[in-house]
This record gives C-alpha cells, sequence and structure tokens, in this order.
C-alpha cells in the first residue's frame, strides 16, 4: 500500500519467505485523484524486509533510531528521503483532494492499557505521520480495489456513506475550534455495506472498499478473493447473493462484537476513574442540555481523548475549559457520575 519507490525493494515482513500479494497501481493527478489504475496478482519478495518498527522509523525519517536499519538503507538503492518527501506530497494532495476528517480529528479516540500491577491507564491516540502516510495508501487501495470490481462487474462488498452533516475543508481545520472539529466528527454518517457500487461521500472517495488487511479482517478477506477470481478462472467469484448473505452474517457478528467493545470500554473506564477518584481532569464542554432534557453536559477528557458526560454547573458554556472531578463510580454497578467544578 505504499508508493512504487518503496515496495520496489521493501516489504513490511520479518520473514525471508516470498508472500502472495495483490498489487494496486495508480497514476494521480495534481490534485491527489486517481486517473488510472492497475490491478494484478504479485509476490512481495524479502529483499529489504522490515517489521513495524523499522517502517514507522523509516516512513519518520529516523532511521538513524535504529543502528541496524542505517546499515541496510546504505545498501539500498533508493533515496529514503526522496521517498519521504514523494510519499508526504502525495498525503496531502489526496487529504485536500478527499476533504475528509476521519483521520485528523484524533483527539476524540483513546487507548486503554491494564498494566501488571491491575491498574488501568487511558491515553488519546496520536496519529504519528507514519502511520497517518499508510493509512492514506490503505485508503487508495481500497478506492483503487472497488473501481476495479465496478468496471469489472464484480460483486462486491462496497462501503458507502452520505456526505458529513457539516461542510469540511481540510486545509482550513487547523483553524477550528476543538467544537467545530467534534460538531463535524459526531456529524458522519453511518457505514452501509452492500454489493450496490455508489460513492463514499463521508471519505471523499468515488467509491471504497477495504482491501489491505485479509489477515485480520474477513471482508478485506472477501474482497481480495473476488479480485483474485478474475485472474484465475478456475476460482469463480462469489454471486452477489452470496456475497449479501456474507454482508448480513458479518454485520450480525460486527454488532455483536461493537456491543462487547462498548461494555468492554466502559468497564476499564470506571476501573480507572476509581484509581483516580481523587484526581481532577481538565476537559473542554462539547455540548450542553437544553431545557427540559437530560442534565448532562457532553465533554472531552482533554489529555485522554475521553469523550464523556458530566453534569454542568449553571454557567457552563460549550467551548469552556473546565475542571472535572469523580462524584460516585462503581465498576461493579455500571454507575459514572462525574461533575463539572
Amino acid at each position: 500500500m505504499l508508493p512504487k519507490l518503496f515496495t520496489k525493494y521493501c516489504s513490511l515482513r520479518s520473514t525471508n519467505t516470498k508472500n502472495l500479494a495483490l498489487t494496486f497501481s495508480a497514476v494521480l493527478g495534481p490534485n491527489g485523484s486517481v486517473l488510472r489504475y492497475k490491478v494484478g496478482p504479485s509476490v512481495i519478495g524479502p529483499t529489504f524486509p522490515l517489521d513495524f518498527e523499522e517502517g514507522e522509523l523509516l516512513l519518520a525519517n529516523r532511521a538513524k533510531d535504529h543502528p541496524t536499519l542505517v546499515d541496510r538503507i546504505s545498501q539500498a538503492e533508493f533515496s529514503v528521503e526522496e521517498f519521504i518527501e514523494k510519499a508526504d506530497k502525495i498525503v496531502r494532495q489526496r487529504l485536500i483532494h478527499r476533504g475528509s476528517p476521519e483521520i485528523l480529528f484524533n483527539e476524540f479516540s483513546s487507548s486503554f492499557r491494564l498494566l501488571p500491577d491491575g491498574d488501568v491507564t487511558i491515553s488519546k491516540n496520536i496519529i504519528t505521520r507514519p502511520q497517518e502516510m499508510v493509512y492514506e495508501f490503505c485508503l487508495l487501495a481500497g478506492e483503487i480495489g472497488a473501481r476495479f470490481a465496478r468496471d469489472n462487474d464484480i460483486p462486491f462488498p462496497y462501503y458507502r456513506q452520505a456526505p458529513p452533516s457539516m461542510f469540511f475543508d481540510w486545509k482550513s481545520s487547523s483553524l477550528l475550534t476543538v467544537v467545530e472539529r467534534w460538531k463535524r466528527v459526531s456529524g458522519t454518517a453511518p457505514i452501509i455495506i452492500g454489493t450496490l457500487p455508489a460513492k463514499n461521500e463521508a471519505l471523499g472517495l468515488e467509491c471504497y472498499s477495504k482491501v489491505s488487511a485479509p489477515l485480520r479482517s474477513y471482508l478485506s478477506l472477501l474482497s481480495q478473493y473476488q479480485i483474485l477470481s478474475k485472474f484465475y478462472p478456475h476460482t469463480p467469484p462469489l454471486k452477489d447473493w452470496e456475497v449479501e448473505k456474507s454482508l448480513q452474517e458479518v454485520q450480525i457478528r460486527k454488532k455483536g462484537l461493537k456491543g462487547l467493545l462498548h461494555r468492554s470500554q466502559r468497564f476499564w473506564t470506571l476501573r480507572y476513574f476509581e484509581q483516580e477518584y481523587s484526581s481532577v481532569f481538565p476537559a473542554v464542554v462539547l455540548s450542553i442540555p437544553k431545557a427540559g432534557t437530560k442534565k448532562e453536559a457532553r465533554v472531552l477528557l482533554a489529555d485522554l481523548g475521553l469523550v464523556t458526560l458530566a453534569y454542568p454547573s449553571n454557567t457552563s458554556f460549550v467551548g469552556e475549559r473546565v475542571s472535572i472531578v469523580v462524584e460516585t463510580v462503581d465498576s461493579l454497578t455500571n454507575s459514572l457520575k462525574l461533575a463539572i467544578l
């Protein structure tokens, strides 16, 4: 899912074996749009294998922090600086072309970690520049894969979304307040997966499907199987009704997993507040309740990246920077009451 300059010599593999893969090639216009594309089966060799840590360091232009990587790069037949410059330019062009906020506003998500001593930590997710590059190229591969399926009449799981409820201009995103960014993120339409080709307007793509994670995503595996059927006649693609049936089964399981994830995050959030009961948390008020509705205000705990509810004071207003304290919490009874000082 990376530029040809990089993938010609490198593969994100730590083994010395060849790996069956799909190659998605594209010619991009000045604004990052796909002008032409090519899809085909390929094999990734171990010419310059990288593990995940090495790949991130390379993309961050911090190879000097990894002694063994410095030696291997000195023997490579490409310029790391040239690659990073080109990759970064492509990412910026694509972000402006798509006009999509989903990767930029990572301040509204958190990671949970259970320490050996039983304590829980919550940290704000921060997407690094290397991760942003890989993510954008994965989206590009997903767009190419979906266009290939559409143009070849292959039954395919397309991800479609309506446009956000509020206009978004990537170039001016840095000027938005936290509250304005939250409104744009929370206004993102739900994903609908089906076999009807359609624009994914929330991502700003002509069409889209996940194709880059067949080892951890069934729908990515299904997408790759359908694409490969075009190149291997003895392996016919699934029919429309078979893809639809698979999608229905996946959605049922995803709904169950989503509920499990929500309950799990809720439990560990309560555990965290139990151990940090006496702490004071800096926050930003994202919304306040209307008269006659629920009493809690929605707030962002700035250091944790956690969006939650808290009882506002009489003077609370949207955008205000406040301090949050825990009034009551019990992980066993699933109860939590936060309040704005």
